[in-house]
């Protein structure tokens, strides 16, 4: 999380959390974390990580263009340490990161290699994309050159050398926002586990 979060728990709860026994507690609460960090992963997906394809980009969430990261969304089993609990929630794609806390700053491109599109030579000699030359009325209704301009088609392979270029992806927070929204289902599930565990 960005900021810190705290949940406030019904004196009754928050007794039996403090003096029930530590190890009892604990386990009750870890429980009640990875149950509820499931339910986190699939409101998150479906909320946040679901807009069609074919959308403008938004904000709030991702648009789908693979299910790579829908589907790799997972979380760490919560575990003891200390005096609390350490859990988590995320991705082995390494773009996920980008995408939850956004980013600003340079990054590299690798050296890599593009088919060079169809373009035309317009008969004053300038090359121009075939948007451009539609746009100029140089192409026919079938797609080709008119008369004084030559079509080139674009098959030859180009290489685009390695190079850094300047990014700014916004956070969108598709699990931060989640879980704070459901700050309030963590509470319940918590104090149920540990009143369950304890007999309460």
């Amino acid at each position: 999380m960005s900021e810190p979060v705290s949940i406030k728990f019904a004196p009754g709860v928050q007794k039996l959390i403090t003096s029930g026994p530590r190890d009892v507690v604990l386990r009750a609460i870890a429980r009640a974390v990875d149950d509820q960090n499931e339910e986190t992963i699939g409101q998150a997906v479906e909320k946040r990580m679901s807009f069609p394809k074919d959308m403008p980009s938004t904000l709030d969430g991702l648009r789908v263009q693979s299910s790579h990261l829908r589907r790799s969304l997972t979380r760490s089993n919560a575990r003891i340490s200390g005096n609390g609990i350490l859990s988590s929630i995320g991705s082995n794609k390494n773009y996920f990161g980008v995408h939850e806390f956004g980013f600003q700053g340079e990054v590299e491109v690798k050296q890599f290699t593009r088919k060079r599109p169809d373009r035309v030579k317009l008969n004053e000699g300038r090359i121009v994309d075939l948007t451009t030359a539609a746009r100029l009325g140089v192409l026919t209704r079938s797609g080709k050159a008119r008369k004084g301009n030559t079509y080139l088609e674009g098959s030859r392979d180009v290489i685009v050398h390695a190079h850094t270029r300047q990014m700014n992806m916004p956070a969108r927070e598709m699990v931060q926002r989640t879980v704070l929204e459901r700050l309030g289902d963590y509470q319940n599930a918590i104090g149920e586990s540990v009143s369950k565990a304890l007999g309460a």
